[in-house]
């Protein structure tokens, strides 16, 4: 259990990072296991973890920074992080988001599920 929260705060760490650090985009790539699904805010699915490195690149070129603070708690099915961002897009539009994202994790503790949720 204690593992599983470490790994969604370092997923949110890194993230912070990863607009500017390729080394940060590829260390959340690795977060997650080989055949893991996301399902974006927007409720696009991305499966597999070449797809999703791919829907993180592209993410992170849009985003230029972010800053987020979050709070998980443990759920019946997994992990929900209830999180806040303020960020900055490709050129000078600034925006706040807030939302939950729902985990499941392998018994090897990779992520194998995002839900992300925004309110």
């Amino acid at each position: 259990m204690a593992q599983n929260m470490t790994t969604i705060a370092q997923y949110f760490a890194l993230s912070d990072l990863a607009p500017q650090d390729l080394k940060a985009q590829g260390q959340i790539n690795n977060l997650f296991a080989d055949n893991a699904t996301v399902t974006a805010a927007d409720g696009t699915t991305i499966t597999g973890k070449p797809a999703i490195a791919a829907f993180f690149k592209a993410f992170f070129t849009r985003n230029q920074q972010l800053r987020h603070l979050q709070h998980t708690v443990k759920t019946v099915t997994g992990y929900q992080a209830q999180w806040a961002v303020v960020g900055q897009k490709a050129g000078p539009t600034l925006f706040t988001l807030q939302g939950y994202d729902d985990y499941r994790f392998t018994p090897a503790g990779k992520i194998s599920r995002l839900q992300v949720t925004t309110s």
